[in-house]
């Protein structure tokens, strides 16, 4: 599963995508084992390329809000998150680039060397039913 990670984050970008909540390791790690789930691996992911897209996001994501046709409730927005790419597709087509799949390239592997910290945006859990 994946979540976004660290309640004081919350903003117009997870309003967007329909979330409930923000999750902190810890209790994200208790919730999964009161309802009988073993972790086997989890992960912050996001830093620093999420970090710094989450900031700029803000804003972005506010004026998305403003424009969305018509009224989602949270269900909806929730089903359609990671689906609308529209706003992302207008404004990042300069990312189908070879100096930018470079350092993105260079931010993958940041992310890989900070994944056991909490420095990301949202967590990656592997856990089975126990």
């Amino acid at each position: 599963m994946s979540v976004p990670a660290h309640q004081r984050r919350w903003g117009a970008g997870d309003e967007w995508a329909g979330h409930w909540r923000r999750y902190g390791r810890h209790d994200l790690q208790a919730l999964l084992v009161s309802k009988g789930f073993v972790i086997e691996h989890i992960e912050c992911y996001g830093f620093p390329l999420g970090n710094l897209t989450e900031w700029y996001g803000e804003r972005f994501y506010r004026r998305a809000l403003r424009d969305r046709q018509g009224n989602l409730n949270k269900s909806q927005a929730t089903s359609e998150s990671g689906v609308e790419r529209n706003y992302y597709v207008r404004k990042f087509k300069w990312l189908d680039s070879a100096p930018a799949r470079a350092l993105l390239r260079f931010f993958n592997i940041t992310q890989s060397l900070a994944s056991r910290t909490d420095w990301g945006t949202g967590y990656l859990v592997l856990a089975r039913k126990e």
